[in-house]
């Protein structure tokens, strides 16, 4: 079920005017696939502040088994993580650094985590929320991961197309081609 739409500027330059295309292509494809689903709420483009800080997320789901951050990235040619953690965005044979959109991702969940504790009257539990998030990249993009035999906990590629990779299983198979990464806290 869709709590919250994602509203719509008009674009100050090319980078957030193709971020905002990749996020509404994202809310389409989380439309379609929750739109109707009594268990899954859907939030998009979600801002919170406290203390003279904020957190943007394009996406958070809440769900059964806790919450998923999605962030979403735009890119036309391939996104690239090294065995380091480095991050590349290749365009035409040309690459050029980015920052790491898990470590973004990361800070999202500690940042929404804080946020709910303060508010809960039992913050033990959100201390116990499962709070996974995901990077989902435009559908022209194309995912290239390290060559490694063993993957960090946080980081796991997949390989069918996209990328909706559940930990509470038999939920979700949501194969479309949006999102071909995903990592969890």
């Amino acid at each position: 079920m869709i709590l919250k739409e994602k509203t719509f500027t008009e674009a100050r330059d090319w980078k957030q005017a193709a971020g905002d295309a990749a996020e509404k292509e994202m809310a389409f494809y989380l439309r379609r696939y929750f739109g109707d689903d009594s268990e899954v709420y859907v939030l998009n483009d979600i801002r919170l502040e406290m203390d003279g800080d904020a957190a943007q997320m394009d996406h958070v789901l809440i769900h059964p088994a806790g919450l998923t951050i999605i962030e979403s990235k735009s890119v036309a040619g391939k996104l690239q993580m090294k065995a380091g953690g480095e991050w590349l965005r290749w365009y035409d044979d040309r690459s050029s650094g980015m920052a790491s959109p898990i470590v973004q991702a990361k800070l999202q969940a500690e940042f929404l985590r804080k946020f709910l504790r303060r508010m809960a009257k039992q913050p033990q539990v959100i201390d116990a929320l499962a709070i996974d998030f995901m990077i989902a990249i435009s559908s022209k993009g194309q995912f290239i991961a390290p060559r490694a035999r063993r993957w960090p906990r946080y980081a796991r590629p997949t390989w069918w197309g996209s990328v909706f990779a559940p930990r509470w299983p038999g939920r979700w198979h949501f194969r479309r081609r949006t999102a071909r990464f995903w990592a969890s806290t």
